[in-house]
């Protein structure tokens, strides 16, 4: 059955987060031995990266809360020194610029990539 009602407010910001939550820990349950990875930079980096390009300021969500709710959910982090040092490392590479929006161009590029192999093949 269609949609005929939006979510609105509390509601919507919580289906956003929980929804976008979801798909990275599917992406991350892809990585082979992942739980090895723990807190690596490079694992926390790739999850702020798709956060930071997928959240936007109507969304009204913390990116923040995002990504430590995500490392929660793949059990990466277990205590709350856990999650304090991941949130030090968040705001390290948040801080040192390390976190980037993908370019317009490159996004568009992307979606007509992505549209012309759906149309086509």
């Amino acid at each position: 059955m269609a949609e005929l009602v939006d979510y609105k407010n509390e509601l919507n910001t919580h289906v956003v987060k929980n929804n976008l939550i979801d798909k990275i820990v599917e992406k991350i349950n892809k990585i082979p031995k992942h739980h090895e990875l723990r807190l690596n930079p490079e694992l926390i980096l790739l999850v702020c990266n798709i956060v930071e390009n997928t959240i936007t300021k109507s969304d009204k969500v913390s990116k923040k809360e995002v990504v430590i709710d995500v490392f929660k959910q793949i059990n990466h982090i277990t205590c709350e020194n856990d999650i304090n040092l991941l949130g030090s490392l968040i705001e390290f590479l948040h801080s040192n610029d390390k976190i980037k929006k993908v370019k317009l161009l490159r996004k568009a590029t992307f979606y007509t990539i992505d549209w012309l192999k759906k149309k086509f093949l």
